[in-house]
């Protein structure tokens, strides 16, 4: 069934007009089944936030610009077809590559879309890498607004901007705001510096929270429950 979605979400973003890498799935089945989402190796020199680092100012503009117009194909895309097909995405500077020019979009192992109105990812699989103390609290009063913010192109765009603190490049935030502020619809609120660096603050500390209460969490199934921790978390992220 999340083959299918999956597939789905694939197709309709390629209709959508965003470029994907080659990809393919395969499932395995011992004690438990497993389902593998391969996508073409990228080189790690065209992953975009890497590219950040290694790029004079006005490529990082034209660049971010570029990423802005996929993420509005998104939204005129929801436009012309929902209520019968509505997508998110998660529109990042890091799930972007630049391929020979050419962007390609990489983060869609989570197929987040709905079919009029109904999401169509059980949001329950979400909450399987959340601590188990904590997934009541997640579920009734965050799991639906962190799944709807995807589906927002305004907040698609606070978010990458605000991502941009995190890159270190903190000097292209204006720029990148007044370029989403021209992308926007015309009866949307404009996007200010002080929301941007207001949600990345509070972004940053639900986060390290999150990964802080997951390591509890992985520490109790391993040590007093001894059982299998099911997800790789990351080691120390720079923010």
């Amino acid at each position: 069934a999340y083959v299918q979605k999956y597939e789905q979400y694939i197709h309709y973003l390629k209709k959508a007009g965003i470029g994907l890498p080659e990809d393919f799935s395969r499932t395995a089945q011992g004690k438990k089944v497993v389902l593998y989402l391969a996508q073409q190796e990228l080189n790690k020199a065209d992953i975009c936030h890497i590219r950040l680092h290694a790029q004079t100012e006005g490529e990082n503009i034209k660049m971010l610009e570029n990423i802005l117009l996929e993420i509005k194909k998104i939204y005129q895309f929801n436009q012309q077809n929902k209520p019968a097909i509505e997508l998110s995405i998660d529109g990042q500077v890091s799930n972007w590559a630049m391929v020979n020019g050419r962007l390609l979009y990489f983060d869609t192992s989570t197929p987040l879309f709905k079919i009029n109105g109904k999401e169509q990812m059980d949001p329950e699989l979400l909450l399987n890498s959340t601590p188990r103390a904590l997934r009541w609290v997640i579920r009734s009063f965050f799991l639906q607004e962190v799944m709807d913010r995807y589906y927002d192109i305004r907040l698609v765009y606070v978010d990458l901007i605000a991502n941009l603190h995190k890159e270190k490049k903190q000097d292209l935030i204006n720029k990148a705001i007044e370029l989403a502020n021209d992308l926007l619809p015309a009866d949307a609120e404009k996007i200010t510096r002080k929301e941007v660096d207001k949600y990345y603050q509070d972004d940053k500390f639900i986060w390290q929270l999150f990964l802080a209460l997951r390591k509890m969490d992985r520490w109790t199934a391993t040590n007093i429950f001894r059982k299998q921790y099911e997800f790789i978390l990351p080691g120390k992220i720079e923010r």
